[in-house]
């Protein structure tokens, strides 16, 4: 009965992010997709239109910039702020040691380019050879429930648990349930607002490479950097600081060494840069000016 109503019953819409949400193929389309030329001019104007409407573009990279923004954005109107965290530094500041198994962290959307199916496989591989690490996924589980029934039907180790999405309040509250942050992602995630929060909190990180997070892990001397998103490449990081805890331990190091912005500089940022632009400017056309304050 099931073979037969799938056969006859209208194909449905794929899956949200896949097909609506801002990873899709619909907000990515490229000219190999068959849209037509006159949508690309008309995308093209409305950028330089945008483009010459505002003064300033803020990114939190450089990396950011230079791969997807720099042929359209000139140098003279970007600016470029880290993304401060609140720190409270004093009491992690101390010596400690890990009882048990390590426990991992995954925060971040339940979709495809997060590496979120190849992570679920690592831990099926680690659980398969003996290992006792747990996972610990924080994401949104509702919005598109399709792709992450499909996700639960891949978990085969008792030990990776799903527990929804958080507030940004909580973020360092669930960061503390855990030893290691991985951020696996295919796509070339820019913001550095989590890695920030795991540092201060004395998290190690494994991250995938050629991203703002794998720079700064790179500096920072704080983690991992996969080469490759691969379930092997993801279970060789995780069983490695598993067995090899003193380089694990190093990771987690003090935090006395590790600058990071904090919120209020960030506010600061923003009004100086408000005011210098508010300062200098001089516009001809009022209604212009008023409609751009």
């Amino acid at each position: 009965v099931r073979r037969f109503f799938s056969a006859v019953k209208p194909k449905s819409h794929s899956y949200w992010f896949e097909n609506i949400g801002r990873y899709s193929r619909y907000y990515n389309r490229t000219s190999e997709s068959g849209i037509e030329p006159d949508v690309f001019e008309e995308r093209a104007e409305i950028a330089d239109e945008a483009v010459s409407f505002c003064d300033k573009f803020l990114f939190f990279s450089e990396l950011e910039y230079n791969l997807f923004y720099r042929p359209l954005i000139p140098e003279s109107k970007a600016a470029f702020m880290e993304q401060g965290v609140l720190r409270e530094l004093d009491f992690w500041n101390r010596p400690f040691e890990i009882e048990g198994a390590v426990k991992f962290c995954f925060m971040g959307e339940i979709l495809p380019e997060e590496g979120i199916l190849e992570l679920v496989e690592a831990f099926n591989i680690l659980y398969s050879e003996g290992f006792c690490n747990e996972l610990h996924v924080y994401g949104e589980t509702h919005e598109n429930s399709h792709y992450f029934s499909r996700l639960k039907q891949r978990v085969k180790s008792p030990n990776i648990f799903f527990h929804g999405s958080i507030q940004g309040g909580r973020i360092n509250a669930a960061l503390n349930t855990a030893d290691v942050l991985i951020m696996p992602s295919k796509w070339t995630r820019n913001d550095t607002f989590l890695v920030n929060n795991a540092i201060s909190e004395r998290k190690a990180l494994i991250v995938s490479g050629k991203n703002a997070p794998a720079e700064k892990i790179r500096k920072s001397g704080r983690g991992l950097i996969l080469d490759e998103v691969t379930p092997s490449a993801i279970a060789e990081a995780v069983s490695e600081l598993e067995r090899n805890r003193k380089r694990l331990y190093y990771f987690m190091r003090v935090t006395d060494d590790f600058r990071v912005p904090d919120i209020n500089e960030n506010c600061g940022f923003l009004i100086s840069l408000y005011g210098e632009l508010a300062k200098n400017y001089k516009e001809a056309d009022p209604l212009l000016l008023a409609k751009r304050l």
